[in-house]
């Protein structure tokens, strides 16, 4: 490898695995489909928490919520704070010569000790907080203003969406156009088909601003060495998903591609991942060694190739909120 990757990750809320990809039919969401399509999408993902700050946080440090800390939720009014000494993984892709940027959302930290407890170079439109086009855009003039230089960037994106209210920026209206899925341990009627409509819009806008950054990405000529990675924190919120251990609350997405590295062609990986598994695999990717404190398993592997190999036998999550555990 002649360069380091770009790196591209893009976080929402609240959404579950409700794409086409992983097999709703109701839901129209083209260009995650098509980032699964040309990529590696892994089928058994989980969470290791059911609410956003904790979830997040093992994402990006590889690490239990009970080893970094922070068991709940980093805002008001909770107040979860990760331990001193976590490192983030800004802070190690920093110290590798990445430089790094935030567009929107962020749960690890509270907007007041983000540079203290993250390591951001730029940070655009995470307080307030706006809607995913707004977003969208920043993220698009940041690689922009990367276009033509020899050092790699992080660049991480969180949206809103889709996180209740549904529609909070009047931009994401409810929709019906390809019907309404209503997954099974749901009562298929009037509520819960308004409530899964308007999941449905708020998914579909975000959807479609994810494709603008792509489309820019492969416009200014970054997509061949850039590592788009996918996901989401948990569950949506309805009864028996967010806030709870059932697969509901803790199935996720998590769809990789990095063509420059051999991650492309459509590929599966149907062995289990955690969040916790991010970063070993990705410092695989990148030729590193792990660092000694992630606690995650590493699937690189078989990354590029989709083949399951030994590995995870079983996910760990947890919900502080009612003291729950689940294997």
């Amino acid at each position: 490898m002649k360069h380091k990757p770009n790196i591209l990750i893009a976080v929402w809320h609240d959404c579950g695995r409700h794409f086409g990809c992983y097999g709703v039919q109701t839901i129209n969401t083209p260009n995650v489909d098509a980032l699964a399509a040309d990529g590696l999408r892994c089928t058994n993902h989980f969470s290791t928490s059911t609410v956003c700050s904790p979830s997040r946080a093992s994402l990006l440090t590889g690490r239990y919520p009970q080893s970094h800390g922070l068991l709940g939720l980093a805002h008001a009014p909770s107040y979860w704070v990760m331990n001193d000494g976590e490192r983030h993984l800004t802070h190690y892709l920093r110290d590798e010569g990445y430089h790094t940027c935030l567009c929107g959302w962020q749960h690890e930290t509270t907007h007041e000790t983000i540079d203290t407890k993250l390591a951001f170079d730029e940070k655009y439109h995470h307080d307030p907080l706006p809607d995913a086009g707004t977003v969208a855009g920043s993220a698009i003039e940041f690689l922009r203003s990367r276009r033509g230089r020899t050092e790699p960037f992080y660049l991480q994106v969180g949206f809103w969406e889709a996180h209740v209210p549904f529609n909070k920026f009047g931009l994401s209206p409810p929709d019906t156009s390809r019907g309404v899925d209503i997954p099974g341990l749901y009562v298929d009627n009037d509520a819960a088909r308004e409530t899964f409509a308007r999941l449905q819009g708020d998914i579909r806008f975000a959807d479609g601003q994810l494709g603008t950054i792509l489309d820019e990405l492969r416009s200014l000529g970054l997509e061949e060495n850039t590592l788009v990675v996918f996901t989401i924190d948990h569950g949506y919120e309805v009864t028996r998903a967010k806030a709870t251990l059932y697969d509901t609350g803790i199935a996720v997405p998590l769809i990789m591609r990095w063509p420059g590295g051999g991650i492309a062609g459509g590929t599966t990986y149907e062995g289990l991942t955690s969040h916790v598994d991010f970063i070993p695999t990705l410092f695989r990717l990148l030729g590193k060694d792990v660092p000694d404190r992630v606690e995650g398993v590493d699937f690189a592997p078989t990354a590029g190739t989709g083949r399951e190999e030994a590995g995870r036998r079983e996910i760990h999550a947890i919900w502080h909120g009612n003291d729950s555990r689940c294997i």
